[in-house]
């Protein structure tokens, strides 16, 4: 799920923020996303992935058309086969087909805040979703290159959030309880953006 991933993500982030694998960052990291075997949910709810509007409606438009033209149109189909290490033939039976999206797709993934962010929330955020670099099948072996963006209110807010984690103070984001509310549970707008590469 997105959500395993940016907290797959997160974890390096925080071993980086704070080595010894506790304190507040570790703390606003299991705020926003919950802690495993506990009853309390994580502050944001995240929704499933669409493509933007206008690819929407095009689609629908392709569909009338025929399904295998929409397919070749967004997809591609890899050929693998294994390869006997002692003769150099392909094993027989061993071709198969993995078909993928193309490059350059993009998903809009809403995000709901369930409870109110705050700036370090929205900082660690922004840190999972630059972190996060391959989704999908066989990610682990270089499928799956994606670029991901956090948009608050419409505007991108990645760019500035690692600038902010990368220069000092990054005081001023430490959560504590005199962080402002920067998105509330009614806040519109909270979005991940994830382009395929």
């Amino acid at each position: 799920s997105l959500k395993g991933l940016l907290a797959e993500e997160l974890a390096t982030v925080l071993r980086c923020l704070e080595p010894s694998g506790e304190g507040r960052w570790h703390e606003e990291a299991a705020s926003i996303f919950g802690t495993p075997g506990q009853d309390q949910t994580g502050a944001v709810s995240f929704g499933n992935g669409r493509l933007p509007e206008a690819f929407r409606i095009a689609s629908e438009k392709w569909l009338e058309i025929g399904r295998d033209l929409f397919a070749e149109a967004v997809t591609l189909v890899r050929w693998q086969t294994k390869i006997n290490g002692e003769t150099g033939i392909s094993k027989k039976g061993s071709l198969r087909s993995t078909r993928l999206a193309r490059a350059g797709l993009e998903f809009h993934f809403p995000l709901l805040p369930l409870r109110p962010l705050t700036p370090a929330g929205l900082l660690l955020l922004s840190a999972a979703s630059a972190s996060l670099k391959r989704v999908g099948l066989n990610r682990n072996r270089g499928w799956g290159a994606v670029c991901t963006r956090l948009w608050v209110n419409g505007q991108e807010q990645t760019p500035a959030m690692l600038i902010a984690l990368t220069k000092p103070p990054i005081t001023q984001f430490i959560p504590g309880p005199k962080s402002s509310i920067a998105v509330t549970p009614n806040a519109k707008g909270l979005r991940l953006d994830i382009t395929l590469d």
